[in-house]
């Protein structure tokens, strides 16, 4: 790191008259991270709308993405208001394999690091408002990428994740418009339907207190997302 201090400045015919100790250069790299992070978190927090792009490529039978996110942002030290189209670097990872899976995982990774440190960040307690990953995927428009079929696919398994995530957020605000006697009725017909599915009282009662646990999650998760499907399909075409 010091070579390339005393090369870019030797260049400009300034002269060095010390170094950076590695201690300094390993504490600039992490505090650029965790700003670099908090600031896209705070952008796509405050974008209302964007799109991903992604390319890879592999060396050695290791698979690297490139991925950036696209939105408009603020222009920041201008004291304008307006916000500018922009790309901004979410940088190269290392992937375990080339499947689109993976790929879709990674996503979900990289966007958990982003809103964890964003949100336990003094800024992003400042701001006031948790950030999660659903409020991201909600806002995403549109992926870009070259035109093989292992990307395409890439991006109708992020369009389906999107989709997760409108009906989840419709199903709690479906949720909250009922009454407590709706809700408990919707919850008594779907537990009974969970326990006759798993073989009856006596197989249900049989299982593990934390198998019953795993499928009453599983069984809300859906029902929330069925409440958002209905949500939904009552919405005008412009809202949809």
């Amino acid at each position: 790191m010091n070579d390339v201090i005393y090369a870019v400045l030797d260049s400009a015919r300034i002269k060095v008259a010390d170094s950076v100790s590695c201690s300094s250069i390993e504490c600039t790299i992490q505090e650029g991270f965790f700003a670099a992070q908090i600031q896209l978190g705070y952008e796509m927090k405050t974008a209302e709308s964007m799109t991903f792009s992604t390319d890879g490529t592999s060396h050695r039978s290791i698979n690297y993405n490139a991925r950036h996110v696209n939105l408009k942002a603020e222009v920041y030290g201008s004291g304008s208001q307006e916000k500018q189209q922009t790309t901004r670097f979410f940088g190269i990872n290392s992937t375990h394999d080339g499947s689109s899976e993976e790929a879709i995982a990674d996503w979900q990774k990289l966007l958990q690091g982003i809103v964890d440190i964003y949100n336990h960040s003094p800024f992003g307690k400042r701001t006031g408002g948790f950030l999660h990953i659903i409020d991201l995927l909600i806002k995403l428009a549109g992926m870009h990428s070259d035109h093989c079929a292992k990307e395409k696919k890439d991006a109708r398994l992020m369009e389906a994740l999107k989709g997760a995530a409108i009906d989840q957020v419709l199903g709690e605000e479906a949720m909250l418009d009922k009454t407590t006697s709706e809700i408990q009725e919707i919850f008594d017909k779907a537990e009974k339907a969970m326990i006759k599915k798993a073989g009856g009282k006596s197989k249900w009662s049989a299982l593990s207190d934390h198998c019953r646990a795993e499928r009453h999650a599983v069984m809300v998760e859906s029902l929330v997302a069925e409440l958002g499907k209905e949500a939904f399909d009552l919405l005008s075409d412009e809202e949809q």
